[in-house]
């Protein structure tokens, strides 16, 4: 499972800053000892606050509905919305470093590649889920606490984003082609059924 490599580096962020149902349902069960594992938590549990949740959270939930539910839209949505909202916190924080940009750095390292891929062969889907992310980003209010003073900075990463749209619509031919050239060397490469 993608999320399984990343277990090292987000269990102790994600221990700290997890959704809102996530810290409910903890309170709750004040038996249980294990720590926070968002890899095993039921993904409808994880789902709830994903908006005032820590953006990790966001990107961990975007994998697991994508690969579990076979919904890679959902998936793709989540996903550019915890890079948004992520993005935001790195600009507007002073972190330390190793910190949250190294975890950014670690999960869109492992994600990015595997959601931009199946953007690239779905461009209508692609530039849907930007313009559906930055409208959501603008009309959720909910934000993760440390991230409430942020807007101006969340105002120039949806420019960002809104750039990154621009530049796939300019570059559809070749994304396209990109995608067709890919998926013949995928067949290629595959051995016969026998």
């Amino acid at each position: 499972m993608l999320l399984a490599s990343l277990m090292g580096v987000v269990s102790p962020i994600a221990q700290g800053m997890t959704p809102v149902g996530l810290v409910q349902a903890s309170q709750e069960s004040e038996a249980s000892t294990a720590p926070f594992n968002p890899d095993t938590v039921p993904l409808e549990q994880l789902r709830e606050g994903l908006e005032s949740g820590h953006p990790s959270a966001m990107m961990i939930y975007a994998s697991r509905v994508a690969e579990e539910s076979d919904q890679p839209e959902t998936g793709l949505f989540w996903f550019y919305a915890g890079q948004l909202r992520w993005r935001t916190r790195l600009a507007c924080h002073d972190f330390e470093p190793g910190g949250e940009g190294a975890l950014y750095g670690a999960m869109f390292a492992t994600l990015g590649p595997v959601f931009n891929e199946w953007a690239a062969s779905n461009i209508d889907a692609w530039v849907a889920t930007i313009n559906r992310v930055n409208a959501w980003d603008l009309a959720t209010e909910e934000r993760f606490e440390e991230d409430k003073a942020c807007l101006e900075q969340a105002q120039k990463q949806r420019g960002g984003m809104l750039k990154l749209k621009q530049s796939i619509l300019d570059n559809q031919a070749k994304l396209e082609a990109a995608t067709a050239a890919r998926e013949a060397g995928s067949n290629d490469t595959q051995s016969p059924s026998g």
